[in-house]
């Protein structure tokens, strides 16, 4: 709005202007202080204009006048003609427009009709204004920073979600800023309770005014800002948490229910509910054991199984709460190493083929606190080519023990060995009798690295010489032709007769399979009836073609007439070719030379 205009008089060089100032205000009473002057002017230069007369001038609804005299002159400098300074009360919110107007009664003659104009007030703060509050904990008393500047009584409110009135002072005496929010216990049980499932919360601080005159707080002013809860925990004793082994076979030995062997005990936990704090519930629990992890809804009893550590572990339980917070109780668990006998084992047969075997066995088992020991010691037998085992038999740990083990067989030994809690086993074999040299005075024979079978005979490993040069399925050559049987012993069949030997060649169809035989001993070339004969060029065209005869037979020294299509394919030329050579039924071998061949069947 403006705090000044000009209007017209009678007099159309002569002209007048409104000015409103405002000096001050009273934030207490609610006023402005104001002076009104009225202003006039002439617009051209070089007159004058004097005389008596009076100006009049309205300010908010009340009339005032100003004498004019003789010795105020109206020039083109701008001479104020009426002056007054007034207190203008505000409206109840502060806000205030005041109308202004004048009018000019003067004998030069000079006059106006009352003309005016609305000037907008600056408002004047009323109500309460928020500016600040801190951010706080659950356990805080919370602040809140405002402006009061007319001192009215106030309303200061913390509110969250939809609850206007969590925590709520009133009817405050222009209180200081900033005011301290005393909590009692309910109001913080009530700021906690709106968060159950976050440790944040955000609240509202609100400023509310009573205005003179009003019963009810009005003039909201507000800010957000965030409480944190704090030292919120679950509640929960590591006197909550305890373990037991379940296995009776392991507690028969150990008599000690918190004694855990290694694999062989039944770990179970135990543990009683935690307690959630300050609104929040407990959520689930993490059992944590082992580098394993399991979540539980609930507190209770629960079967871990064996469990596979050679030392000591903690057992732990989280309780978490809706909020998240947690709390972790343990307990060491304490865990007897145990594995399961070790044998280390060694059956050799004396002088390395005799019937006679020395057995002998080192069991090592673990101590488990000194609770342990070998229990029994045993072993069993069979030929390698059975299936049925021997009964066991009882021997002494780390004691040399003979076994008596048939030299002509292959036998498999198998040892067990149980501790108090488990049974181990180790499987041997012990080869046949195998002499480095055997001389058998009754057959006539040798032996090297085996007993000799065959009467006067040199045997390797079982295999005589004979054997192991002429296996079965060998080929022998000689000149001579006495079958080699009555030389060596074995079957013998004679073999290719007539025949040149081919190496076996997978990759060629007439040599693929061993044995397999063709050919013939009579050559001839024979053209047949898809020969042809081949021809170069044809003149006339003067390109180079090749045509193919067709149904030529075999006749030396005969003219053949070939037709064939050259490169243009539409011409045709007729041609005779000589087809020139001969062939005969003539026998042709490569140089040869025979001897006897004979293949070994058996």
């Amino acid at each position: 709005m403006p705090t000044s205009q000009n209007f017209d008089t009678s007099n159309k060089y002569i002209k007048y202007r409104i000015e409103v100032t405002v000096n001050s205000q009273s934030i207490e009473n609610n006023t402005s202080n104001i002076t009104v002057k009225v202003w006039f002017f002439r617009t051209n230069q070089g007159y004058t204009t004097f005389g008596s007369g009076t100006c009049y001038c309205g300010i908010n609804g009340t009339s005032y006048s100003q004498a004019i005299t003789s010795s105020q002159k109206i020039t083109s400098s701008p001479i104020a003609l009426f002056t007054r300074t007034v207190d203008i009360p505000h409206d109840n919110d502060g806000s205030k427009s005041v109308w202004v107007s004048a009018y000019i009664s003067h004998n030069a003659p000079l006059s106006s009709s009352d003309q005016g104009f609305s000037a907008g007030l600056p408002r004047i703060p009323r109500a309460a204004v928020f500016t600040g509050a801190d951010d706080f904990t659950d356990e805080q008393n919370p602040k809140i920073y405002f402006n009061n500047p007319a001192g009215f009584k106030l309303q200061l409110k913390m509110e969250a979600g939809s609850d206007d009135y969590l925590v709520v002072r009133d009817n405050l005496v222009n209180p200081n800023s900033p005011y301290t929010f005393e909590l009692t216990a309910d109001e913080r049980n009530k700021l906690r309770a709106k968060t159950p499932n976050s440790n944040k919360l955000t609240v509202r601080f609100t400023v509310a005014t009573y205005m003179p005159g009003s019963t009810t707080p009005g003039n909201h002013s507000y800010g957000d800002k965030t409480m944190s809860i704090v030292n919120a925990n679950p509640v929960f004793s590591p006197s909550q948490l305890s373990y037991e082994d379940t296995n009776s076979n392991t507690l028969a030995v150990t008599n000690n229910n918190q004694l855990i062997v290694r694999n062989q005990s039944q770990l179970r936990a135990s543990f009683a509910s935690a307690t959630a704090q300050k609104s929040a519930s407990i959520s689930k629990y993490q059992i944590i054991f082992n580098g394993n992890l399991q979540d539980k809804t609930s507190a209770g009893t629960y079967d871990l199984g064996p469990v596979d550590s050679s030392s000591s572990l903690k057992l732990q339980v989280k309780a978490i709460d809706s909020r998240g917070n947690s709390t972790t109780v343990s307990k060491t668990v304490q865990i007897l190493d145990w594995v399961l006998p070790i044998i280390n084992s060694s059956a050799k047969r004396v002088n390395n083929y005799e019937d006679e075997t020395k057995l002998k066995a080192d069991v090592d088992i673990s101590s488990v606190k000194n609770l342990n020991s070998l229990m029994s010691l045993q072993y069993r037998t069979k030929k390698v080519s059975d299936s049925a085992w021997g009964s066991w038999i009882n021997f002494q740990n780390n004691t040399e023990t003979t076994v008596i083990l048939d030299k002509l067989f292959a036998w498999n030994l198998e040892i067990k060995a149980s501790d108090k809690f488990g049974t181990s086993s180790q499987s041997l074999i012990v080869p046949k009798g195998m002499p480095i040299l055997f001389f058998d005075t009754k057959k006539l024979s040798v032996g090297v690295n085996c007993f000799p079978e065959k009467i006067e005979s040199f045997e390797i490993s079982g295999k005589t010489i004979f054997d192991m040069v002429y296996p079965i399925g060998s080929i022998y050559m000689s000149v001579n032709s006495t079958n080699p049987g009555a030389i060596f012993g074995g079957t013998w069949e004679s073999w290719g007769q007539g025949r040149v030997p081919v190496g076996v060649n997978t990759n060629d169809l007439d040599f693929n399979a061993v044995e397999k035989s063709g050919g013939n001993k009579n050559h001839a070339h024979i053209l047949g009836d898809n020969a042809a004969a081949m021809i170069g060029s044809d003149e006339q065209a003067g390109n180079s073609i090749a045509y193919a005869a067709t149904n030529v037979g075999i006749k030396n020294g005969t003219t053949y007439t070939v037709i064939g299509t050259n490169n243009n394919p539409k011409a045709q030329r007729a041609h005779n070719t000589r087809l020139t050579g001969w062939t005969n039924n003539t026998t042709y071998l490569p140089p040869y030379i025979t001897c006897y061949m004979w293949k070994r069947t058996g």
